[in-house]
């Protein structure tokens, strides 16, 4: 059989068979190379997303208790650090959740709390914290 092919307004058109054949190719070529592109695509993703800084989640440590008396303070089984505003240190070396004991004393500071603590003292009786300043805060 011959294939018949006509000259139209944007090239030759074939007929019968070769018209099947290329229109044939012309789908798996496609299939492929939209796979192709897609696998590209998602291999760039990939790859962009692994240069993108993605702040870690640290685990933090299990909440402390730390020990205050008026000379100074030490974590539970620590050693004891010499401080004149024994309270203000242990908050200071303190992590977020620490448990902060303060023990019997009069204890003369203004104190500044920029974390997430417990402060516990021995009992309002017992324990006194009086400010530095009496023009600013205790706490």
């Amino acid at each position: 059989m011959e294939a018949k092919s006509e000259v139209t307004k944007g090239g030759y058109v074939c007929g019968n068979r070769l018209e099947s054949r290329i229109s044939g190719l012309n789908k798996i070529f496609s299939k492929r190379f939209s796979f192709v592109l897609t696998a590209i695509l998602v291999v760039s993703l990939f790859a962009a997303l692994s240069f993108v800084a993605i702040p870690s989640v640290q685990a933090s440590p299990d909440p402390a208790t730390i020990y205050i008396n008026t000379t100074g303070w030490w974590r539970e089984g620590g050693t004891f650090n010499s401080s004149s505003t024994p309270i203000q240190a242990a908050i200071d070396n303190a992590t977020s959740g620490d448990t902060i004991n303060v023990a019997a004393g009069t204890y003369t500071a203004n104190i500044v709390v920029n974390k997430s603590v417990s402060i516990v003292g021995s009992g309002s009786d017992s324990c006194i914290v009086q400010a530095a300043d009496p023009n600013n805060h205790v706490f």
